[in-house]
């Protein structure tokens, strides 16, 4: 089929294309979290959470851990999915590197850790052999400690920013959630 026997947009689909994208963005942060069917407190929870699981060094499989806790600490299962999704594989490494900081900084900022994870990134993005033999000399049985280490302070330093993030939002959403109702409702 060439282009000029496909069937013209509709008005409609042409419109909404050319709608700006920060006008959808708000719109789907209406409908996804202030718009939600729930007491405030419940979707604020789902966005704190959302922020906390979003944070975790968990990436695939974090909407399960999501909805999971969600479910448990009954929290709106909607409202905390934009979040979640705040680590992605665009933004994992920085994400990550910058958790791993403020973990590190929690645990008393070990030099010798940073610069094991400085090796570490140099020899994967240097590496000319096999694969094999990169993961045998990074992975090595005198290299557990240091792996161990920066998986701790990675973990600690999600779970420290997510928390902070998450603890803020609660705040931000809850009242959001409030005004949108008072202004929304019918008088």
């Amino acid at each position: 089929m060439t282009v000029s026997e496909q069937a013209p947009m509709s008005t409609t689909a042409l419109a909404e294309k050319r709608r700006p994208l920060l006008q959808r963005a708000k719109e789907g942060l209406v409908y996804y979290v202030l718009g939600v069917q729930d007491t405030p407190h419940h979707i604020a929870l789902g966005v704190l959470l959302g922020f906390v699981v979003g944070m975790t060094p968990t990436l695939g499989v974090q909407l399960i851990i999501y909805v999971t806790l969600a479910a448990i600490l009954r929290a709106n299962k909607i409202s905390g999915i934009l979040p979640v999704f705040i680590s992605n594989p665009v933004t994992a490494v920085p994400l990550y590197y910058f958790n791993w900081w403020v973990g590190n900084l929690a645990v008393g900022g070990d030099n010798e850790t940073a610069e094991f994870a400085r090796l570490a990134i140099d020899r994967v993005t240097h590496w000319e052999g096999s694969w094999w033999s990169l993961v045998s000399k990074i992975f090595s049985p005198t290299t557990w400690p240091q792996i161990w280490r920066l998986v701790v302070e990675l973990w600690i330093g999600s779970l420290i920013v997510g928390g902070v993030l998450g603890v803020s939002f609660y705040f931000v959403t809850l009242e959001a959630v409030i005004l949108y109702r008072k202004k929304t409702a019918a008088p």
